[in-house]
């Protein structure tokens, strides 16, 4: 105390003996305590707001239901009185099927900067503003900041009911991965009985994932991966895709799609780390990949081809004429120089895309995949290379092909099930797509339909008499 009246005294005679360096002083002064306390008010208010209201935050950073749920609360509110106090609006386009009458995804929202509305007698203040900087490279980010005044958490929540994405029970959500995964929509779920392929075979499949989804604590306990991958194969339309479909939707699972000619071991590995989860992954066609296919010269030994590479090999540049362009990518051909070589294909190396041990790392490597139902789908199983078809990176193998005279007949009782006809008829084998396709021709012409399939022809027996 006795320093400030000191200072004060100071300052008082320094007035009198020189004013203007006086003034100058406490210009000065002033002007130092107002910066230091100037952000006190600000302080002050900031404190206050946090202690007095609410704040719900959502954006549209992410595809899914974080996506949805933003569009939902646009949806909300364009719905409400308060809409159209708003001077600022934004149309946002969407891809989802909105409600029962399937209304586009055509959203009219509110714009940037702040609006106001009431809600359960509560003021509530909304802030939309523009996200920068955001991982998102095929979208512009948004987010919404929610206020409410007061400390009541409840009335916050009771207005997220409102608004808050509900999985719908008929349908299946479908993902696709490009850097990221993002949910493409939904398809409506399928029953498994409306697939119709040999019935051993989908009662295979269906109790092996039964017995799979109830076996985690048996995985865990022997340190074994808890992971399930199957291979379907069968002709073209014998219903692969189908099947995986109806599987998604049975075990109330979501969809997510690889294709793997347009992936690379990093966008692989991406990918698997980051499913969604509560899903199914689908490698469709994963044929297409040159660099899984058998290797020249490989026998049927699993281990065969796994090699390390020979050091003295050295690194060889690759001539103008060892590299081609394809739709599946660039590759280099190269082929070892010796006798050997006689009668061999060329080994044909991915320079991009998914190499063989990026694959095999994907199946059963540094990723675990934990509690991950992966199906592969080819028309070529044959081609493989062995090392991929191993078991454990592919627990089971199914073949899904023609369909036979049963399945036929089962369909037709699908289809027609008040239908009298002649059950005795033995189709031919045919594809499931070509049966549908029939179908979809003649829908109102039950008779004409299974005349048009076709018949199994007659075995004839060839019958020898001995010549008395």
């Amino acid at each position: 105390m006795e320093i400030i009246r000191t200072v004060i005294s100071s300052y008082s005679e320094l007035i009198k003996s020189n004013p203007i360096v006086a003034g100058l002083a406490g210009m000065y002064g002033m002007t130092v305590l107002l910066f230091v306390f100037k952000s006190i008010p600000m302080r002050i208010l900031a404190f206050l707001k946090r202690q007095f209201t609410t704040t719900l935050l959502i954006n549209n950073t992410s595809m899914g239901s974080n996506m949805e749920s933003f569009n939902n609360f646009l949806r909300w509110f364009e719905k409400s009185k308060w809409t159209k106090f708003s001077r600022t609006l934004s149309l946002n386009g969407g891809w989802y099927e909105y409600g029962p009458k399937g209304e586009d995804g055509t959203v009219v929202g509110i714009g940037d900067g702040q609006h106001f509305c009431f809600y359960k007698g509560r003021p509530i203040w909304i802030f939309r503003r523009r996200l920068e900087n955001t991982q998102s490279h095929h979208q512009i980010n948004y987010e919404i900041s929610i206020t409410m005044l007061g400390r009541n958490r409840k009335i916050i929540e009771d207005m997220i009911e409102e608004f808050r994405y509900r999985r719908r029970p008929d349908k299946v959500g479908v993902f696709v991965f490009d850097t990221e995964w993002k949910r493409i929509g939904e398809v409506r779920k399928r029953d498994l009985k409306t697939v119709i392929i040999d019935p051993e075979v989908k009662a295979q499949i269906i109790a092996k994932i039964d017995k799979w989804l109830g076996s985690a604590e048996w995985h865990y306990d022997r340190g074994f991966a808890y992971k399930l991958t199957m291979l379907l194969h069968g002709i073209p339309g014998s219903g692969k895709t189908s099947l995986i479909k109806a599987i998604a939707g049975h075990y109330q699972k979501n969809l997510c799609l690889i294709h793997l000619a347009s992936m690379s071991d990093i966008l692989l590995r991406n990918a698997l780390a980051s499913v969604p989860d509560n899903s199914i992954i689908a490698l469709e066609d994963f044929d297409d990949v040159d660099s899984i296919h058998a290797r020249s010269g490989m026998g049927k030994n699993p281990y065969e081809g796994v090699t390390v590479p020979n050091k003295s090999e050295g690194l060889k540049l690759a001539r103008p004429g060892d590299i081609s362009v394809s739709a599946s990518g660039v590759s280099i051909s190269s082929k070892k120089a010796g006798p050997s070589e006689e009668g061999a294909e060329g080994k044909k190396e991915s320079f991009f895309g998914i190499t063989m041990s990026g694959m095999l790392n994907a199946l059963d490597g540094l990723l675990s995949l934990d509690g991950t139902i992966i199906f592969m789908t080819t028309n070529r199983p044959e081609i493989f290379d062995p090392a991929l078809m191993r078991k454990g990176r592919i627990n089971e193998t199914f073949n899904l092909g023609a369909l036979r005279s049963p399945q036929v007949h089962e369909y037709i009782e699908l289809m027609y099930p008040d239908l009298s006809y002649d059950r005795t008829i033995q189709f031919a084998d045919i594809a499931g797509c070509n049966l549908e396709g029939h179908y979809k021709d003649n829908v109102g012409d039950p008779e004409k339909f299974i005349d048009i399939l076709p018949k199994a022809q007659p075995q004839l027996s060839l019958i020898t008499s001995e010549k008395s």
